[in-house]
């Protein structure tokens, strides 16, 4: 499944989110047991001092011009908040300092041959560094080895972690007036106290309003008046107040798990399993809609 809202420019996840940044304490040794526990969010990394270490030097994924070296590297565990697909951004360092990012399983130090990414070279047009895509379960950790290409190098900088909640189903959607398939994601933390959770439409009609739905149970209908497929079925919630409903081309609500617009509103509970989609006017008086994502909360 191709992650769709999530696959954007470092400039555009970065400067918004500047203030929100949480210091790292930059573990230098992989062996020490006392390196930092994260989850999604935006985090201030410095590899200024750092040394290199022996472990995870010799990754064949890691092979980039030459060299599988991750140059004065630091360390750090990211522990997922839910089971879906997760980005792991680490961009504009510089052309001399290139970031680079491995991923390894578990939280012990890493066996050469086991990563499940690495990757410093995707990020060419933001000045060089990382970006990583890659399914997440929740609760179970990943080594994270942060360093540089560049032997000596060293940076502060902003690593991005962003979840993208679920796995979409009824896709691709039908296309729109634009020819392209309105597609759907949610964003934000998985787990329900966190109450943290943003619906997201993309590739949509421009200057069309739409809202989301939600449902406990999915469907495949087509509803009269409408060229696209309702994804959701039995009780179906509407976020279309006037402060929730979109424009096209895109369309985004921050969402209070706390109250969902079923009949009766309810609250989600940890352990359920919620379905989201967008519905869209289109152009030639017909509607549309999105895919659909369904999301398992903790």
């Amino acid at each position: 499944m191709r992650l769709r809202l999530l696959t954007i420019t470092a400039a555009t996840l970065l400067t918004p989110h500047a203030s929100a940044q949480i210091a790292l304490s930059n573990q230098d040794d992989c062996a020490n047991a006392t390196m930092d526990v994260v989850g999604p969010g935006f985090y201030q990394a410095s590899t200024v001092g750092a040394t290199t270490g022996t472990e995870g030097q010799n990754e064949a994924a890691c092979d980039e011009a030459g060299s599988t070296a991750i140059q004065n590297d630091i360390w750090f565990v990211y522990r997922p908040s839910t089971t879906g697909r997760a980005v792991i951004l680490a961009c504009g360092f510089g052309p001399t300092t290139g970031g680079k990012v491995a991923v390894w399983p578990g939280t012990g130090c890493p066996v050469d041959g086991t990563s499940i990414a690495c990757d410093g070279q995707s990020c060419t047009a933001q000045g060089g560094g990382a970006f990583i895509e890659m399914p997440v379960t929740f609760g179970t950790s990943h080594l994270i080895q942060l360093g540089n290409t560049v032997n000596g190098g060293s940076f502060n900088s902003t690593i991005v972690i962003i979840e993208q909640l679920g796995f979409n189903y009824c896709t691709p959607a039908v296309p729109n007036s634009t020819g392209d398939s309105g597609t759907m994601s949610v964003t934000g933390s998985g787990t329900v106290a966190t109450n943290d959770v943003t619906l997201s439409a993309r590739n949509l009609p421009p200057g069309q309003f739409g809202y989301f739905l939600v449902s406990r149970t999915q469907g495949s209908v087509q509803p009269p008046g409408s060229q696209g497929i309702l994804c959701l079925s039995g009780n179906i919630g509407r976020y279309n107040a006037p402060a929730q409903i979109f424009t096209g081309p895109t369309g985004t609500l921050e969402i209070d798990l706390g109250t969902v617009p079923v009949n009766p509103p309810t609250a989600v509970l940890p352990g359920e399993t919620w379905n989201f989609q967008a519905w869209y006017r289109d152009e030639g008086n017909t509607s549309n809609f999105t895919d659909a994502v369904s999301v398992a909360f903790q």
